[in-house]
């Protein structure tokens, strides 16, 4: 049997699934480097871990979302409804448990609006890299540069090229911005490093959309990217390369694609039960982000070190609990008033 691109589209859902899962399983990881002191066990297995995997569920996510954006694009070629359909989605969770942590956060440092407002709308995060909520503020980058990124690349007449030209220009920006203002490039660096997933994923989405078969060749090539990246991670150590810090996330990218496909592939036999599950965590994905998020900072800064297990699945319940609560009366409120939503999904 000959497998397709399609099969990302498929099992994008699920796939999501595996991606929140996996960046709450790495959190946890990382966790053990930040509360244990070297040369501990529990301290090189959360190393081990995070230097041969990292966080390549964030990579997982943008890639996918390249892929649902070219889907929505290619459906209705209208940039004002695009954009408040996708920022919108976006938005409105982020402002309504956003508003609520940093209230929170600041009321035990002196309440003070104009913090209010500069952690809300990310002015923190240039300033002294509060990365709390990066990611929210990577995709709407995301969807704001998507139309550009797809007339770029898929409407050329050398898709791979132009793919290879933009990610190229990208990492010398971002490597310029280390060079001219590394403060600044170490605030920052989790977001833009993160844009060449994104861009590929823009990338796959014209073969996904087509159900372009993937040939022996393509998947050679992916198994050597596995390799590739899975052997630089575990002997970066000896590679000695400066900015490593940059270039570990580009590294983390090779992993997501074939990693991607290794997973839809072990989905078609999984059990129903199994597939509910992921399909939940997928579905509401931003959800559970933001209030692990928000959760996974006040365990710590209330001394409830989610290195114990009784901690983290209790942060995990809580995530997955108040993100089900917000998504039944965000859906109850759509229902009585969709014209305030007309945007929304």
């Amino acid at each position: 049997m000959k497998l397709n691109y399609h099969i990302l589209s498929k099992y994008r859902t699920p796939l999501m699934g595996i991606a929140m899962i996996s960046i709450i399983c790495m959190h946890y990881f990382e966790d053990l480097t930040l509360y244990f002191s070297q040369g501990t066990i529990a301290y090189a297995i959360g190393r081990s871990v995070l230097d041969v995997v990292s966080t390549f569920g964030v990579e997982i996510f943008l890639f996918l979302s390249g892929i649902g954006l070219f889907y929505s694009w290619h459906k209705k070629h209208e940039l004002i409804p695009f954009y408040k359909k996708r920022f919108s989605r976006v938005l409105i969770p982020y402002l309504a448990i956003g508003s609520i942590f940093f209230i929170i956060y600041y009321v035990n440092r002196g309440f003070d609006p104009f913090k209010f407002f500069k952690g809300l709308f990310f002015i923190t995060f240039f300033e002294r890299g509060f990365r709390t909520f990066w990611y929210i503020l990577c995709i709407m980058l995301c969807y704001l540069l998507f139309p550009f990124i797809n007339h770029f690349i898929n409407d050329s007449h050398h898709e791979l090229r132009s793919l290879i030209g933009l990610i190229a220009a990208t990492i010398l920006f971002n490597t310029a911005i280390a060079i001219i203002n590394p403060a600044l490039f170490d605030n920052i660096e989790i977001l833009l490093t993160r844009l060449p997933i994104f861009m590929i994923g823009v990338y796959f989405g014209k073969l996904v959309y087509e159900e372009k078969t993937i040939s022996h060749k393509a998947i050679l090539f992916y198994c050597l990217c596995f390799i590739g990246a899975i052997t630089l991670r575990v002997f970066k150590t000896n590679i000695g390369l400066p900015f490593w810090g940059v270039y570990q996330r580009y590294i983390a990218a090779l992993l997501a694609l074939p990693t991607m496909l290794m997973f839809s592939a072990v989905l078609e036999y999984i059990s129903n039960n199994m597939m509910q599950i992921l399909n939940f965590f997928g579905k509401h994905s931003l959800e559970i982000f933001l209030f692990h998020m928000c959760y996974r900072y006040f365990f710590r800064a209330f001394h409830l070190p989610t290195i114990y297990f009784p901690n983290e699945c209790l942060m995990v319940a809580l995530s997955v609990f108040t993100a089900t609560l917000y998504s039944y009366f965000y859906t109850k409120s759509y229902q009585r008033h969709p014209l305030r939503f007309t945007f929304s999904h």
